[in-house]
């Protein structure tokens, strides 16, 4: 039996020690020796199993497929008398094997794959058990391949890569259990990591060694025609080193084909644009009892009854939380109670600048704050055909300069503002349309509109409420205007603006608020129609202005919104936070 310390992942060396046990499965040899390269193989997964995990089951499971039983020892502290104590502290003090001339090192925790750590842990493992097999050495050398080692599949690059790094097929080694193991072996192309710790049917064994966010957000289902839903889902189906479960509905299709991404179908519906009190009840039980993600993600506009609900769930599982804020809200007075997560993302410099103030007039210090614009995907060019027929089912005719105002008509000035700009239009551009292309999140829209329409000449605009292709509608415009001053109930920078930069059509937007972040946009500072007319005319006159600022909008789109740079970034704090988590005690997913 060969046995050394091991520091627990997130504890002292003093306060955590571990046994291993290491057990061969012994056959006829015809040498003394034994082979380095199978050695290694088993080495490094109960090496990688221990110092990246953090939980005891996922040990005893490294231990079961790698041949070696982990287990805990009483620590320092828990020995019952002084005696005890000194006893201990002689027997480990060497950390020395059984007539090892040679003492080992320390095991390194948390040590990535890979690194000069983790090859040291490797290293140190394969001492322990070269002097198990062949005790003369004194861990200073090995011998020859014995017969049994002869039946180990060779671990070179491939095998280390295939565990380690999380690729490939998982080799037999690590399907077999130890010596007088009587249990059924691991399903076929299963390791037994992958059963003891419950992989879902259909999730890759690479997803093992990968860390793990669950999205905590509105149901995750069509129609996405919430900016919530688009970031949760583009994140979500982007990300490259992290697994993700999204919260979703019973008849919501999968996201994507990868098998990365898990559907917890826990809302009844997908509902209306807030889903009630008892689904929101609803998915805080199911985040507090059943979720095993390494980080929780919070993508939801802050208000105070959420805010305390994913506070409280946060302090009793004890995870790692990143909240992004999908929308302002009116105001951050008593930010405390409103923002929770260790890292708090938001979409905009404003709004990041909102929060430090509110916690300065505080007197407090704001937490982590990080700015990650919204992502948007590529988007599907519109053929002429689509964009006649959006035109046709508004009844715009075929020589008519359209103009699309893609916002809200019960919040902010903007429909106000584009109404004064439609009555300015029609003087300067006789053929000029403006689309007013709205959706109904109040029982005052409709409303709004009906007051809107009847102080304007109906030839010169159109009320359109839940566009069915707006995008096909915004490609055949000459610009989209968006005078808007108060993004209440909308992403920071609305995903329609992106999706019309991406498209090409020129964006001609409030300089105020978040808005200030859109780049190589048409920006005008004031809400006053009369200053909206001068770049219209001009977008709507010039082609060649025109290209150049559909050419610079696109590369703004790509270079700051793609959704792969912004998956990336959110990518990097899952990990680090996950990694925190675990020095903490969190558990391996």
């Amino acid at each position: 039996m060969a046995s050394y310390r091991l520091p627990r992942s997130g504890a002292s060396s003093s306060c955590s020690t571990f046994r291993i046990l290491s057990h061969t499965r012994r056959a006829p040899s015809t040498s003394s020796g034994f082979s380095r390269s199978s050695v290694s193989t088993r080495c490094r997964s109960v090496v990688t199993a221990t110092s990246l995990g953090g939980c005891d089951s996922s040990r005893r499971s490294a231990a079961r497929c790698t041949g070696y039983s982990v287990s805990p020892m009483r620590t320092h502290r828990q020995r019952a008398t002084k005696s005890e104590r000194n006893r201990s502290r002689a027997k480990h003090s060497g950390r020395k094997l059984e007539g090892a001339s040679r003492a080992l090192p320390r095991m390194r925790p948390n040590a990535s794959p890979g690194t000069p750590a983790a090859n040291a842990n490797v290293r140190a493992c394969e001492r322990a058990v070269a002097f198990r097999h062949n005790p003369g050495s004194g861990c200073r050398r090995f011998g020859t391949a014995t017969a049994d080692d002869a039946r180990v599949p060779e671990c070179g690059a491939a095998t280390r890569s295939a565990k380690c790094s999380g690729g490939g097929r998982v080799p037999e080694i690590f399907r077999r259990g130890p010596p007088g193991d009587d249990r059924p072996p691991a399903e076929p192309g299963r390791s037994s990591v992958e059963t003891r710790l419950q992989t879902p049917p259909g999730v890759e064994s690479s997803a093992l060694v990968l860390p793990s966010v669950l999205f905590v957000s509105k149901p995750v289902a069509p129609p996405f025609h919430d900016g919530t839903k688009c970031l949760v889902r583009d994140i979500a189906t982007h990300l490259t080193r992290v697994r993700a479960t999204v919260l979703s509905t019973p008849s919501a299709p999968a996201l994507g084909a990868s098998s990365r991404i898990q559907m917890a179908r826990v809302y009844s519906n997908a509902g209306a644009f807030a889903p009630g009190l008892s689904e929101n009840l609803r998915a805080a039980l199911w985040v507090l009892a059943r979720s095993r993600a390494d980080v929780w993600h919070f993508v939801f506009a802050p208000n105070r009854r959420t805010s305390g609900v994913g506070r409280w769930l946060g302090r009793i599982r004890r995870r790692p939380i990143v909240q992004t804020i999908a929308s302002p809200p009116r105001s951050f007075d008593d930010p405390r109670k409103l923002l929770f997560g260790e890292v708090v993302v938001a979409q905009s410099r404003w709004t990041r600048a909102a929060i430090e103030a509110a916690y300065a007039a505080n007197g407090d210090a704001p937490p982590r704050l990080e700015v990650i614009p919204p992502p948007v995907t590529p988007v599907i060019e519109r053929s002429v055909a689509c964009q006649k027929r959006a035109r046709a089912e508004l009844e715009i005719p075929e020589n008519a300069r359209v103009f699309v105002y893609p916002g809200d008509l019960e919040t902010s000035r903007g429909a106000e503002v584009s109404a004064a700009i439609a009555g300015r239009l029609g003087s300067a551009v006789p053929d000029a349309l403006v689309v007013f292309a709205y959706r109904r999140k109040t029982a005052r829209a409709p409303e709004v509109a009906e007051r809107l329409a009847a102080r304007l000449d109906p030839a010169r605009v159109r009320f359109a409420c839940e566009v069915p292709d707006v995008l096909a509608l915004i490609a055949s415009a000459e610009a989209v205007i968006f005078p808007v001053d108060d993004l209440f109930g909308k992403v920071d920078v609305p995903i329609v603006l992106l999706e019309s930069m991406a498209l090409g059509v020129p964006v001609v937007a409030y300089d105020g608020g978040p808005l200030s972040d859109l780049s190589d946009v048409e920006r005008v500072p004031t809400l006053d129609a009369d200053a909206w007319i001068p770049p219209l005319l001009r977008l709507s006159a010039d082609a060649e202005a025109r290209r150049e600022r559909a050419a610079a909008q696109r590369r703004a789109v790509e270079q700051r919104h793609s959704a792969q740079r912004v998956a990336a970034a959110y990518e990097a704090l899952y990990e680090e936070l996950a990694r925190q988590g675990r020095r903490r005690g969190g558990r391996e997913a």
